[in-house]
């Protein structure tokens, strides 16, 4: 039972590795549009953060006006091709 512990363990580290380096290529691919959409780099909001894209980060950049959504502030300022790399992001 040990072993087979200890193979699990080994198997969601190796799959945790490979899922963090999908994430982290996938997030270069965008890099440069969102630093022209959003006109700021895309490591602000990812570097540090494992799990991915910063959403309580970018909701602060973005300051929805009250009682708006985040995806409607980012469609009102940045327009649809801001609010499709956004949901490449949250789907990484």
């Amino acid at each position: 039972m040990t072993e087979e512990k200890r193979t699990n363990k080994e198997f969601f580290e190796i799959d945790m590795g490979k899922s963090v380096l999908r994430n982290r290529m996938n997030s270069l691919e965008l890099n440069m549009p969102f630093l022209k959409i959003f006109g700021v780099r895309l490591k602000k909001f990812w570097e540090g953060n494992i799990l991915g894209f910063d959403v309580i980060a970018f909701d602060e950049f973005i300051d929805p006006k009250e009682n708006e959504s985040t995806n409607d502030a980012v469609l009102r300022k940045y327009g649809q091709e801001g609010l499709d790399i956004v949901n490449k992001l949250l789907n990484i």
